[in-house]
């Protein structure tokens, strides 16, 4: 404090800043987000090439943890018209390429961390929707691709063949219709492992139709109708090559699936059972697939599903020669296959593979299995999220902070001798402290900003723990000593003793003993007086949790204060932070107020009734200067009084304030007040004044006043009036 004399500074780490290019993938659409060491630190929709500004200097804990990331990072999508960028041509020189036909990013000198030297991996999400212009109003499924969309843009685009449109379309609007939408890369392989990992994905079956030579895509769905299906029978089937049922030892019972959380990115997975299968066979039999296309917990516990209830199933495979009433079966068709001898009357086939012969050879070869393939329409299980989740949130505003305007206490305590004496006395100078309570059990500490503009200029003070902080759960008045209080956070961070004090509203209190119900104070401490307060105030035990701004303030300046806490997750940006304010009044200068104010004998009697005769003041002396061993409570007897003191007391009228008589100038700690010549409810003011300083807080008690004593009679109140006639007053 003292501006800044005295202070030492100690080095605890560096910034580091860096230039950084980083490709991403061979094309996109837009970037969406970007994660550094697994932290968002970015997000946003920019779909051509720009400059983005990441503002998060404190995603990794603020400078006094590992910093977090600022500055420009320019998006280059890779397109046939870009150009060189400059930041990179000035760092590598006149050859450097344009980059084009891949996605990067360059970091243009940005902040990185602070404390540690080490680059935190990024990360960075974008988005390409396939054949975007076919078929747009599908294209797009919750963030994903339609997958018929992928595999519409892989045939065309590497020339492998024309487009069946009906069967394309239909396929796409089921896919849209069932919210079934991918996000996946292709890292290499063939064309067709591609295609065929996202057939397995969506239970698909793509083929060239016979008859018209075009691509064409059948969806293994439950969408038919038995009674409209083809019957292949003894009429129709020319030889029954091959008939037999899955063993029940061949089938699992439980099945897990891997897929990809869109939020993290994290591979993660889903269990399915079926216990009829499992109480058949008695054991657990489990396999495993990935689709890591999937992105959401809920169409991946679907697919699942769908995958078990094939492989839970005993199925019948079929192999038969027919006539050429099959000629326009293609793979995917299902047809009813009848057969006496079996003892099958009606049974559902899947045709998987086609042989239409040859012209010597009229007979048509259909390979087939059971039908079972079809997305459940109905849950069979109760979808959870079945990963850890992450323990620790993102930080928020203080429920309870302040701003108060430090005393002279606390400033002696805490500076040095020399420190404390450089400070200018009686140069209305004064310096501002905050508190605030933890938001939440994750909270670490909060930063303390302050600024003479509500709007900006905020300026890092000072990082400080969260105060402790309770509720009055019952109102007190002037003297009691025992606050009932509830709704307690950190009490067990508390100090007591005669050093400690709280503050309940602008009253300040020693903090003799507390428990999670009740604390014991000393009031009307330091240079407060004592003061009635409601039930559900706040109490801050303030001693060892106030921030405090050291940059000397001047009487009547209003100065606006941010807290910002700060969690694993990174601290609260300081736009999110609610605004206080306070207005500088010279509290370090001004001398203590008297203490243990009493009237007629009687301590703060507040709506005191006096019948007539003088008024009899009397106090104690306080002295700032000499009350800095420990906190001195309201009740203790004289100490000083400062030098320079005088006191000063005030009879108003509480309707309209006007003054009836005073007295100034007052050394000693009593005072007497000539009976006054009204009855009238009035305030009886004390205060204490040092060098045309008045003491920060003053004492106001309230009485009835009667120039006489009331008298009762059967019909009410006799009373001498102002003027010196008698009337009766109604009771």
């Amino acid at each position: 404090m003292g501006g800044g004399k005295g202070k030492i500074e100690v080095t605890i780490g560096y910034k580091y800043y860096a230039g950084l290019h980083m490709a991403f993938c061979d094309a996109a659409d837009a970037l969406l987000a970007i994660a550094v060491g697994d932290k968002t630190a970015w997000t946003g929709n920019v779909t051509s090439n720009t400059t983005i500004y990441i503002n998060n200097p404190n995603l990794f804990g603020g400078e006094e943890r590992e910093g977090g990331i600022q500055g420009n990072v320019d998006v280059m999508f890779g397109r046939d018209s870009q150009g060189v960028n400059s930041y990179l041509l000035s760092k590598l020189g006149s050859n450097t390429p344009a980059f084009r036909g891949v996605v990067s990013l360059v970091a243009k000198q940005i902040y990185l961390a602070a404390l540690n030297p080490y680059i935190k991996p990024w990360k960075a999400r974008f988005r390409r929707i396939p054949a975007s212009s076919w078929q747009p109003s599908y294209a797009n499924i919750g963030g994903n691709a339609n997958p018929v969309h992928i595999i519409y843009e892989l045939i065309t685009e590497h020339g492998l063949g024309q487009i069946d449109q009906t069967s394309f379309t239909n396929a796409a609007r089921t896919l849209y219709n069932e919210n079934f939408g991918m996000s996946i890369t292709w890292t290499g392989g063939s064309i067709e492992e591609f295609l065929q990992l996202i057939l397995d994905h969506i239970g698909g079956m793509l083929f060239v139709n016979p008859t018209t030579g075009l691509f064409q895509i059948r969806l293994i769905r439950n969408d038919y109708n038995i009674s409209s299906l083809p019957v292949f029978d003894e009429t129709s089937i020319k030889e029954m090559v091959s008939y037999q049922r899955i063993a029940l030892a061949d089938t699992i019972n439980q099945l897990t699936i891997y897929y990809t959380d869109m939020n993290s990115g994290e591979e993660r997975s889903i269990c399915v059972q079926d216990l009829a299968n499992f109480a058949a066979q008695g054991r657990v039999v489990s396999d495993e697939k990935k689709y890591l296309g999937i992105t959401n917990l809920s169409l991946a516990t679907k697919v699942a599903m769908r995958d078990l209830a094939a492989s839970a199933a005993m199925l019948s495979k079929l192999t038969i020669k027919v006539s050429r009433k099959a000629y326009n079966l293609v793979p995917g068709d299902v047809f009813v296959f009848k057969w006496p001898k079996l003892g099958i009357q009606q049974m559902v086939f899947r045709v998987g593979e086609v042989n239409y012969g040859t012209l010597s050879d009229s007979t048509i070869t259909i390979d087939a299995i059971e039908d079972v393939y079809s997305l459940p329409v109905a849950s069979y299980i109760e979808v959870q999220d079945p990963y850890w989740s992450e323990p620790v949130s993102d930080p928020t505003p203080c429920p309870q902070q302040r701003l108060f305007e430090v005393p002279y206490w606390d400033l002696i305590r805490s500076l040095s001798t020399a420190d404390f004496d450089y400070l200018p006395k009686n140069e209305d100078v004064g310096f501002v402290g905050a508190l605030g309570s933890r938001p939440t059990g994750v909270a670490m500490n909060y930063d303390f900003y302050t600024s003479t503009s509500s709007m900006s200029g905020y300026v890092k003070r000072d990082t400080e723990n969260f105060c402790p902080i309770a509720f009055l759960s019952a109102s007190v008045g002037y003297t009691e000593t025992t606050f009932q209080i509830e709704n307690g956070t950190d009490l067990d961070l508390v100090r007591t003793g005669n050093t400690f004090y709280a503050i309940i509203e602008d009253e300040v209190v020693r903090v003799n003993t507390i428990t999670t119900s009740s604390v014991n104070v000393s009031r009307g401490c330091l240079d407060s007086v004592p003061k009635p307060h409601a039930a559900g105030v706040a109490i801050y035990f303030v001693s060892g949790w106030q921030a405090v701004d050291q940059t000397q303030r001047v009487a009547g300046q209003t100065i606006y204060g941010k807290l910002c806490p700060r969690t694993g997750r990174g601290v609260l940006d300081l736009a999110q932070a609610p605004t206080q304010n306070i207005t500088l009044a010279s509290r370090f200068d001004r001398p203590y107020p008297p203490a243990y104010f009493r009237i007629n004998g009687l301590p703060y009697p507040n709506g005191l009734v006096v019948e007539g005769g003088s008024l009899s003041l009397a106090w104690y002396h306080r002295d700032r200067t000499q009350q800095t061993a420990y906190i001195v409570a309201d009740t203790e007897g004289n100490i000083g009084p400062e030098t320079g003191v005088t006191y000063t007391v005030e009879i108003r009228r509480v309707s309209g304030g006007s003054l009836v008589t005073s007295k100034t100038g007052l050394t000693g700690n009593a005072a007497t007040i000539d009976p006054l010549g009204q009855d009238v409810p009035v305030y009886v003011d004390l205060w204490a004044m040092r060098d045309g300083y008045a003491s920060w807080q003053k004492h106001r008690i309230m009485i009835d006043y009667y120039r006489t004593s009331r008298r009762m009679v059967d019909d009410g109140e006799v009373r001498t009036t102002e003027n010196g006639t008698v009337r009766i007053v109604e009771g």
